[in-house]
Parts: structure tokens; sequence; C-alpha cells
């Protein structure tokens, strides 16, 4: 029977698919669960252990769902009166303890208790990084509270007992579904750091000018249109942000921060900056992808850090040299077409991006008459924007992209010396603006036989230095005689291009070792003392296959020459056995024959 039994047990379905618990799983599960209390007790009583001896109660990314009640009886005292029977041994142990901090960053809380009005003595409050929609009205009674973190939460309103907190300090509001702000705020008179950002935000109180101590303000990711004129009563505001909103202007009220250093308003509808002229100490402005057509004239004399990449700048102006602090200058992306030489008196310019921009001209101002009149040193058409100067992966060498292309490092933003430079086969008709500006800034400013002076923009000095420059391969016909500051070329490539002569520029690089121009339409070499005598280091020669019909007697005196390659040209002199012999033979045959040559 017992068999028989056992057997039909064994075929009894369970339709409902319920588990069936056996009671040896069941105290499995009972040991189990005592265990992690068992744990969470002792983890527990190591954090206020710890608490107890530092003030600072860190219960952060411990996944907890609700605040424990201990939490909120630490500063019950260990009395003996009906609160007493709802104290466990725990919190007797730790009743009374000074905390002065609490960290319930990181966890999975919903709401707060009521009861954390208790906890009086908190001078410092972290609640981010958790799913709160709502405050306990109770949260005023911690009223020397100087710091709360309430970033990354569900809050859509605060409670109006919350601006009693008057003592705040930093208040951080970030990432979380505020629409507005109540005029509350004015209340806080004390804070100094107020962060809003990633909110819902369409407006803001015009009692935040109350608000005297605040020294950074933040406000990027909502939708504001405009900024109250109270802003401009924020007499210590040293920092605002208010990127990737809806400004369309800004009140003149802002030009009265007279302490503001550090001013992002970066992805706006910004037309004019005309009023924050008067907020001379700013060293750092960043109004990056906005709508402004010009800068303001006499501004940022204090300026490190200008950042207007694509905005609507159809020029500079030219007393943008009197930016003279200025490190990084970002102006990509415009509508300019006229690159003033005044940039290249910004002694501690760093980096410099212009790239996307349609630039045509090069110009410097000069006093006539004590008139300021700019003229043009270059002019280019627009075909000259298909290539972009480039840095290499180890910052050593420049070489050029098309305009297009991303994810390399423009060679203007790099912050290191070059030694060489490859601008070959790329069809250049010119050469790249962005170099030709670098070379006529620094021969304005005589540096040709000082490349590391002091008076050079470290922009520019990253360049003077170049030592190798291949321009091969390209449908070149002259280079600008701003060239000629590369004073410490030693080699130069100028092959198969369309060169008829050898650029005025090149005879005044003195340090010049080796320069090919084969394959050129060279007509005649020039040895005179403004020619090839002038480089007295050159030892390579290399003009083959040009149309050249003689080589000048002044060779002779060319006695560091050590290589002359001249084949392939339609010479009358010498002869060709001659020349095959090499140079040393061109040389003494042109010793022989001087009388008659």
């Amino acid at each position: 029977m017992r068999l028989l039994r056992k057997s039909k047990m064994k075929r009894v379905k369970n339709p409902t698919n319920v588990k069936i618990i056996t009671p040896a799983y069941r105290l499995f599960l009972q040991k189990q669960a005592r265990a992690e209390e068992e744990e969470l007790q002792n983890s527990f009583t190591a954090m206020f252990e710890k608490a107890r001896l530092s003030g600072v109660l860190d219960l952060s990314k411990k996944d907890l769902a609700t605040v424990p009640n201990c939490v909120y009886n630490i500063y019950k005292k260990n009395k003996k009166n009906a609160i007493e029977e709802t104290i466990t041994k725990f919190e007797q142990l730790y009743a009374g303890m000074s905390i002065f901090e609490l960290n319930l960053s990181k966890n999975k809380l919903q709401h707060i208790s009521a009861d954390i009005g208790n906890i009086e003595p908190l001078t410092r409050l972290r609640l981010n990084n958790n799913n709160i929609s709502s405050l306990p009205n109770t949260i005023d009674k911690l009223r020397r509270l100087a710091s709360v973190d309430l970033g990354n939460n569900k809050l859509t309103e605060l409670p109006c007992n919350f601006y009693n907190l008057v003592n705040l300090r930093n208040l951080v509001l970030s990432k979380n579904s505020l629409k507005h702000l109540d005029d509350g705020i004015g209340k806080l008179v004390y804070l100094e750091q107020l962060d809003l950002r990633y909110n819902k935000l369409s407006a803001l109180p015009n009692c935040l000018g109350n608000l005297k101590q605040l020294k950074e303000l933040l406000l990027s990711f909502n939708y504001l249109t405009t900024l109250p004129p109270s802003i401009g009563d924020l007499c210590s505001l040293d920092k605002l942000e208010v990127t990737n909103n809806n400004l369309t202007c800004l009140p003149m009220e802002i030009g009265r921060l007279l302490h503001l250093r550090y001013l992002c308003l970066q992805h706006n509808q910004i037309k004019n900056l005309m009023p924050i002229v008067g907020c001379a100490r700013i060293s750092e402005l960043y109004v990056a992808n906005n709508l402004i057509q010009k800068l303001p004239l006499r501004f940022g004399q204090n300026l490190i850090v200008l950042n207007m990449r694509r905005n609507k700048l159809t020029e500079l102006p030219r007393d943008v040299g009197n930016m003279k602090y200025l490190i990084r200058l970002d102006i990509s992306h415009n509508k300019i077409q006229k690159l003033p030489c005044t940039l290249g008196t910004l002694k501690f310019l760093l980096t410099l991006n212009f790239e996307g921009n349609p630039i045509n001209a090069i110009y410097r101002d000069l006093r006539v008459a004590e008139e300021p009149r700019a003229y043009s040193l270059i002019t280019r058409s627009h075909s000259a924007h298909k290539f972009k100067m480039i840095s290499s992966s180890d910052h050593t060498e420049i070489f050029l992209q098309p305009a297009n292309h991303k994810g390399c490092i423009t060679a203007m933003k790099t912050e290191r010396e070059f030694g060489g430079a490859n601008f070959a086969s790329r069809s250049l008709s010119e050469l790249p603006i962005e170099f030709e500006f670098i070379c006529q800034c620094a021969l304005d400013l005589d540096l040709m036989d000082r490349p590391n002076s002091p008076l050079a923009p470290p922009f520019i000095q990253h360049f003077m230095n170049i030592k190798r420059m291949n321009l091969s391969h390209n449908n070149l016909r002259d280079l600008p005689f701003a060239f000629s500051v590369l004073t410490k070329l030693n080699e130069l490539n100028i092959s198969v291009n369309q060169f008829k002569h050898i650029p005025a520029g090149v005879y005044k690089l003195h340090n010049l070792k080796v320069l090919n121009a084969s394959n050129n339409k060279l007509i005649s070499l020039d040895f005179s003392a403004s020619g090839f005598e002038a480089l007295e280091n050159l030892r390579v020669l290399r003009v083959r296959a040009n149309k050249i019909t003689k080589i000048p007697v002044q060779l002779i005196d060319m006695k560091n020459l050590i290589t002359l390659d001249i084949l392939n040209n339609p010479l009358l002199q010498p002869p060709r056995n001659v020349i095959m012999k090499g140079t040393n033979a061109i040389r003494n045959y042109l010793k022989f024959n001087k009388r008659l040559l």
C-alpha cells in the first residue's frame, strides 16, 4: 500500500504551477534570511561605529528602498519614557551620537519619511541618484543644513517649507523635473552655489536677485527664453552657465556682474553680445552654436579662452589684438573671410582654430595720417578651403586632409612644436591659408632671425621650428615671400609643380641644406649674391627634368654644394659627358672655361 501510495503521489500534477516549498527548503530560506539580516546588521554596526568617530554616516550604494528607522532615531536620547519602547537595542547603543553629514545617495529611495526632521544637527544631506518624487514638510526642521544634494531624482516641485532652510550655502537640484521655482528661493540669501541643470524651467523668478552671495549659477539644459533683469543684482557671481536653452537675447543688466569670470552660453539663439561688455573680468567665454554676427569692440582684455565656434561671424575686429592674455581661440565654422594679422601679437596664444571659414584674405592694420587703414596681403578663391592642416598622432608632423575629414587633431590646436610638414599630392595651387597666415604673422613680428622670441605667440613658435617641408606633386607656381620666415628649414621639396623660377623667399632660408626642385618649368638658375649664393649651407640641389639651358659660372663659388642633379635638361653647356661625371666635374669644367663662358 505504501509503495502504491508513493507511486500515485508521483503522478499528481500541479496545474497551477505553484512552487511547492518543502520543510527542508523553508528551513534553508530562514537560515539564509537570518544570515543576510545578520550581515546587514554587522554592516550597519560598522558604518555607525565609523560615523561615531567621523560624524559622517555613509549609506550610499546600499540598494535601500527605505531609510532604516534607526537613522531617524539616531538623536533620540536613551531616556526611560514611552518612546524608549519603540527603540531597538541597536538604536539605544547609538542614540545621541553626533552626525553632521548623512549620505543616502545612489539607492532606490522613493520617499523620505517625515521623521527626517529628527536629525536636527545635520549640516550636509545627500539624497542624489534616487527616485524621490517629493520631500516632507518637516525638512525645514533641519535648520543647520548648509549643503543639500537632490540631483538626479524625480522632483517636480519643492515644498514651501524647504525655503526656510535659510542657512543653505550649496543646493543641487539638477536632473529633476522642476518646471518652476517659487519666490521662496529669494529667502536663501546665504546661497553660494545653485545647480538647476537638466530640468524643465521656462522662467526664473525675479527674486533670484536677492541671492547677493551667490557665486555659481548653473542653468544649462532647461527651456529658458530669457534671464530676469534681477540677475544683474548677483554682485558676487563668479560663474554663470546657461547652455542648451532657448535664449535669444541677454538682459542689459548682466553687464553689472563685475566679478563674473566664467560665462557659458553655448547652444542658444543669441545674436548680440553687447550686454556683457561691462563684465570686464570675464576670463572664459563660451558662446559656440549661437547666431552671433560680430564681437563687441573694446571687449575681452582679460579673456583667456574664447570659443565662438559655429556662429555667424563675418569678421574679427582689428582690436582682437587687445586680448593680450588669450590662450585659446576657436572661431571655426563661421563666415569669416579675412584674418587680421593682429592675432600674431597675442603672445600667449597656444591654440587657434579657424577651420571651416571661407577665408580669402589676410590683412593687417596700418596707421596712415593717424587713421587705421586695412589692406589685404593675399586673396584666395574658395577652392583654397578644400583641405585643413592636421597634426600627426605623435604631433611631430603636419599634413593635409579634406576639409570635411573628421576625427583628426587640427594642427592649429596642437600645443607642441612640429618637425616637418607634408603637403604633397594635394593638387594645391596655393599654400594652405592657415599656413600662410602664420608665416605672415611671423613676418610682421620680424621673427625671421629670432623665431623663439618671447614676443611670438606659442601657436606661431610651434611652426617656426619646422625643419622638413614637402610640397611636391602639386600645382604651385610661386610661394609667398612670407615663406622666408621658416629660417630653420633644412629640407625643402618643391618637385613636380609649375615653378618657372625659384621663389624669392627660398633664398632667405639660410639653414637650407637640401632643395629638390625637379620636374618643374625652371628656365634658369640664379647663383648671384641674392640667389643661391645666399644659401651658404646648401649641400644638395636637385633640378633635373626642367628647361634649364646653362649653368652659371657662379656655381664655382658654392664650395659647400656637394650634389648638383641637373640631368634631363636641354643644356647647351656643360656637355652631357661632363654632367654625368658629377658635381666636381661640372665645377672644374666651369673653372677651365670661365673666360669663354
